[in-house]
């Protein structure tokens, strides 16, 4: 990241020899000026990160959708990406469209989700737990026609999944809110991924803000519009992204917490609407027939 400019210039760490490292880059906040972090920084960063791993270090990229609009167009890390598959849309910012209580539309960049996918390790550690996210962009994964021809494997590892969700382009316009747009919506959107290619690992992330002590060290993250989160689970997924990368696989296991927490395992949307409907319309409906069968029976 950059440096606080209040602080005298540190050097950089240097891992000793054998020894394994995680690298953690996340996007700056918005430079002033905006050449501060330009083409040529981008070009050092990026060239640090294919040095390591390279030597066999993880790597964690916390990247934003403001990157690009102020970073110069990234191109060096979109060249890093797609050494793995990968391409994050940065030019744009997943959306949700809700309804106030004044039955207003608003577009609103909060998403919260307890629903990992499991195909790696580190989301099955965390299945079940709710955690919060937010401001992020679309994260492209490859085919599998494709990891075969990079060498390369490739997991998701967060997916947003709510109703009525896009990705607008035009989200830096102060004007007016972001209108939702069916040309750019999706059910699902990957916002997080795991790649390996060569015994090289690495991990990106389109949302600056989830690993910050604002949301993964708070007791109750409060998102917009009625949702709670309590104790979120955004740094057990944090920690076990550390693990993964630095390749202490068998430190990533349930945290004592995800097993108090999970009484359900996650469901789909439509089994959710399901299970909503029969607790509200279903319930009373058995009592309801239960009363008449008990006061039929009373009167025969």
């Amino acid at each position: 990241g950059m440096r606080d400019p209040r602080m005298p210039p540190q050097p950089a760490p240097e891992p000793e020899e054998g020894q394994k490292a995680v690298w953690v880059f996340v996007t700056p906040v918005q430079p002033e000026p905006p050449s501060q972090f330009g083409p040529m920084a981008q070009q050092q960063v990026a060239s640090k990160i294919r040095e390591r791993l390279e030597k066999g270090d993880g790597v964690m990229l916390i990247l934003s959708p403001s990157f690009m609009m102020f970073g110069g167009g990234g191109t060096e890390f979109d060249d890093l990406l797609k050494e793995f598959g990968l391409d994050a849309q940065l030019d744009r910012m997943i959306f949700t469209e809700v309804t106030d209580a004044n039955r207003q539309k608003r577009a609103i960049a909060q998403y919260t989700t307890n629903r990992w996918p499991d195909a790696h390790p580190i989301g099955k550690a965390v299945q079940g737990m709710p955690a919060a996210f937010m401001q992020a962009s679309p994260l492209l994964l490859p085919s599998e026609e494709k990891q075969k021809e990079l060498g390369v494997d490739v997991w998701p590892l967060v997916t947003i999944e709510e109703e009525r969700q896009w990705a607008a382009t035009d989200f830096m316009r102060r004007e007016e809110a972001p209108k939702y747009d069916e040309s750019t919506a999706k059910d699902q959107f990957v916002i997080a991924a795991a790649a390996e290619k060569d015994g090289q690992r690495l991990i990106v992330t389109t949302d600056r803000l989830w690993a910050t002590n604002q949301i993964a060290m708070f007791g109750e993250t409060v998102i917009p519009f009625g949702r709670v989160i309590m104790f979120p689970g955004n740094a057990e997924f944090f920690v076990n992204s550390t693990y993964w990368l630095a390749g202490i696989d068998e430190m990533i296991a349930a945290s004592a917490r995800r097993q108090d927490i999970r009484r359900v395992d996650a469901m789909d949307r439509k089994t959710e609407w399901g299970v909503q409907i029969g607790l509200i319309v279903g319930m009373p409906l058995l009592v309801l027939v239960a009363g008449l069968g008990v006061w039929m029976t009373r009167r025969t």
